[in-house]
């Protein structure tokens, strides 16, 4: 076969290319993940993202969610997470941060609420971190902590 063009025209974009600037993995959603125990789903306290979250009781870490955005480039992200406050959440729920620097755990009181968003959910950041494209990134959570985890979305916002 032959495939033969009689003109190539390149054109310039009105804009730059349209890369999200955000990346939002909910729980039940392609991305998120429970490796391992049982996180059943809630709805019982508002503010989370989407149609349910999921909890653990506290435990020894052996129990493990996880989250794996598709970064469309390599970049910095703010990465921020979604969960429904309430007493008897734990005071020190560990996300592990998987980043193209190593990996960086950053503890939360979950019993504080996190800052509103207009598409839903009650946002807490971890922080800014580097990652590549692709799927190496990632967010873990265990059920290491001294009262209920609560695992519900992730959300990585590309800075600069």
């Amino acid at each position: 076969q032959l495939i033969s063009l009689d003109e190539l025209s390149l054109i310039e974009a009105p804009s730059p290319a349209d890369v999200r600037e955000d990346i939002t993995i909910d729980n039940g959603e392609q991305g998120f993940q429970v490796v391992a125990g049982t996180w059943p789903g809630g709805t019982g306290v508002a503010g989370y993202y989407g149609s349910n979250y999921l909890s653990h009781a506290a435990g020894v870490g052996t129990s493990m969610v996880r989250g794996r955005p598709a970064i469309p480039g390599d970049a910095d992200y703010e990465v921020r997470v979604s969960y429904p406050a309430a007493s008897n959440r734990a005071t020190n729920a560990t996300y592990v941060v998987h980043h193209a620097g190593g990996s960086t755990a950053v503890v939360v009181g979950q019993r504080v609420r996190g800052v509103p968003a207009p598409r839903g959910g009650e946002w807490v950041s971890l922080g800014t971190f580097p990652f590549r494209a692709g799927i190496d990134g990632r967010v873990e959570l265990t059920d290491a902590a001294d009262g209920v985890v609560v695992a519900d979305a992730m959300r990585f916002v590309r800075q600069g």
